[in-house]
C-alpha cells in the first residue's frame, strides 16, 4: 500500500495499524442471502523486559479480524495466505453484541478490516 493511499484513508476513518502472524488460514462464511464474511485470528508478539529484571520476556496479543467486503475477500482469497504467514492489516475497532440461545448477552471485539498486505511468508523450519 503506498503512503499516500494510507494517509487517505487515515484522514477518511480511525484507522487501527496491525502486523503479525496468522493463527489459522483465513475463513470464508456464504450467507443464504449470497453475502460472504471472512475471518481470522492474527498474533502480535512484542518482546520486553519486565522492571528489576534482565531476561526478556516474549508475550503475544490476540486479535480477531473481519470484512464484509467482496473486493477485500477476494483479494485475500488470491493471496493464498496461511497459518504463521505475516501480514501488515489496517481496519478499525468495532464490536458485535447479541443474545445467545439462553438469553445471555455477548460481546465480541474485533477488527473490521480495510486493506491487508503480506509481507513475508511464515518461518520454514530447518531440518537437521
Amino acid at each position: 500500500m503506498t503512503e499516500e493511499k494510507k494517509k487517505s484513508m487515515i484522514a477518511t476513518h480511525n484507522l487501527l495499524d496491525f502486523d503479525g502472524n496468522l493463527g489459522s488460514e483465513p475463513e470464508i462464511k456464504m450467507f443464504e442471502s449470497g453475502a460472504r464474511k471472512i475471518s481470522f485470528n492474527l498474533a502480535h508478539n512484542k518482546s520486553f523486559k519486565k522492571k528489576g529484571e534482565s531476561e526478556w520476556t516474549s508475550k503475544s496479543v490476540w486479535m480477531s479480524f473481519e470484512s464484509w467486503s467482496e473486493t477485500l475477500i477476494d483479494k485475500i482469497d488470491s493471496l493464498e495466505l496461511g497459518k504463521g504467514d505475516y501480514v501488515h492489516v489496517l481496519g478499525e475497532l468495532d464490536v458485535n453484541s447479541w443474545t445467545d440461545n439462553d438469553g445471555n448477552n455477548k460481546t465480541k471485539n474485533f477488527v473490521n478490516m480495510h486493506a491487508i498486505v503480506k509481507t513475508r511468508k511464515k518461518q520454514q523450519q530447518s531440518e537437521d
